[in-house]
């Protein structure tokens, strides 16, 4: 399944992939939230509060409300308390 996350994420992935491209991942700013579907998202709180206040960073507006069809998969307390969660992303959200 393709995985969506921040810059910062996607970079470390790709990196503990070694760079083979055996993973499919993509940043998830430039989505639109109900454009994704059926993938995880991985979504680092502490990263994007740290990146919003040292680099005015948007923060996503789906971090406090997640869409209904994203599921919790797993939540990682972290030092900074804001934690990091990945979640399994069910079909997406179509809205006439």
């Amino acid at each position: 399944k393709l995985i969506y996350a921040d810059n910062r994420t996607k970079s470390i992935l790709e990196y503990l992939d070694g760079f083979n491209n055996n993973i499919k991942i993509e940043s998830f700013y430039e989505k639109n939230v109900n454009e994704i579907g059926n993938s995880y998202v991985i979504v680092d709180k502490d990263y994007l509060f740290y990146a919003n206040k040292n680099y005015q960073k948007e923060i996503p507006s789906f971090l406090d409300h997640p869409p209904r069809h994203w599921n919790i998969l797993k939540h990682f307390n972290t030092i900074e308390n804001y934690g990091c969660t990945i979640y399994e992303v069910g079909d997406k959200i179509f809205f006439k």
